[in-house]
């Protein structure tokens, strides 16, 4: 006779322990005099894949508060998305989401 099979159910994930493990990361674009409107919309449309009219917005809010948060996600994508924006030459941070 084979052995007794027995079924585990599906884990559901408790949500408040998953923000716990892997907390959100702001990505922060700061300003800088050397990169047109252009430049930036269309890096943050490339990298982040927000449309262009949206990476104009931000590239707005960028220019003339100082600083934008352009992405909230989980560290390891953040951190990525800093590495390619910073591919072109774009001052970026990431820090966590409050």
């Amino acid at each position: 006779m084979p052995p007794e099979t027995t079924t585990v159910p599906d884990l559901q994930l408790n949500e408040e322990l998953l923000q716990k493990l892997l907390p959100p990361y702001n990505v922060v674009l700061h300003n800088d005099d050397v990169h047109t409107f252009d430049e930036v919309a269309r890096a943050l449309n490339k990298v982040i894949g927000v449309s262009l009219k949206r990476g104009y917005e931000l590239a707005d809010i960028v220019h003339n508060k100082g600083n934008a948060i352009v992405a909230t996600c989980r560290k390891e994508q953040a951190e990525l998305y800093r590495e390619r924006l910073e591919g072109y030459k774009l001052t970026v941070t990431i820090e966590p989401a409050e």
